[in-house]
């Protein structure tokens, strides 16, 4: 049997981009114990921007109970991730029960339902679990943050100064570009006594790898330069990479107007 993957919802947020940032995510993997637990759900929490984090949520799962499929039908939401408890549950930000309700089937034939959306960063410390019974289940103390405030976010024109690594290091960093930006420029540079070899890697929408970036000069030493003269608007990842060892480079971000 084929496994059926179904993307069942979006925020109502929208952006230019949906994007996960470098080691940033936080995951974990519960049974909910008001929905059922022959429902596993996989969570994770990841950055977009230093502000703004990806909230996912992969769900697989065949013994449904009673109490998701009653939940599923009867209620607008089925749990949520938030700040605070009682009236500081934000609606916007909760599984809706709908999508799911018509995906149950699926789960039954060992599908997986799959629910992400965007969302303001913030230290995630409550679960709600939609019941029967009024109002919720609700667990505490939690203390998820993906750290999307401590993100290197690159300012337009700001040059980061004196960076250094050894061999296979790398460092990352995102830019956010407003639309109608043209001429974006990012590079790297080695301003005397600088030495090594560095490497820049740049992608829109997500960190680039060693084999998928949007843009990779790859030239020896670390002057390197990419550029986008009309750039689409969204989050830009960098990523410099030792080639070999290095230290005294600039990284600079820039774009008109």
């Amino acid at each position: 049997m084929k496994i059926k993957k179904i993307i069942v919802a979006m925020s109502l947020l929208t952006s230019s981009s949906m994007t996960f940032a470098q080691d940033s995510a936080v995951s974990l993997t519960w049974y909910s114990s008001a929905l059922g637990n022959g429902l596993k759900i996989n969570s994770t929490f990841s950055c977009a921007s230093d502000t703004t984090m990806i909230e996912r949520h992969v769900i697989t799962g065949n013994a449904i109970s009673p109490n998701f499929w009653a939940n599923a039908t009867a209620n607008t939401w089925l749990f949520r991730f938030h700040t605070g408890g009682g009236s500081e549950i934000d609606d916007a930000f909760s599984v809706p029960a709908s999508n799911f309700h018509n995906a149950l089937y699926e789960l039954r034939e060992g599908g997986v339902l799959e629910y992400q959306m965007e969302r303001p960063y913030e230290v995630l410390t409550h679960r709600a679990e939609r019941t029967l019974s009024y109002p919720y289940w609700l667990i505490s103390n939690l203390a998820i943050d993906p750290g999307c405030d401590s993100l290197n976010v690159l300012t337009k024109g700001v040059a980061v100064t004196g960076l250094s690594g050894t061999t296979g290091d790398e460092k990352y960093y995102i830019m956010n570009v407003p639309a109608g930006a043209t001429n974006l420029s990012f590079s790297i540079q080695a301003p005397a006594p600088s030495s090594g070899d560095a490497d820049i890697y740049v992608k829109k929408g997500s960190d680039p790898t060693l084999t998928n970036f949007d843009c990779r000069p790859y030239y020896g030493g670390s002057n390197e330069t990419c550029n986008f003269a009309v750039p689409e608007p969204g989050v830009y990842h960098i990523m410099v990479r030792a080639y070999t060892s290095y230290n005294g480079i600039d990284l600079l971000g820039t774009y008109t107007p």
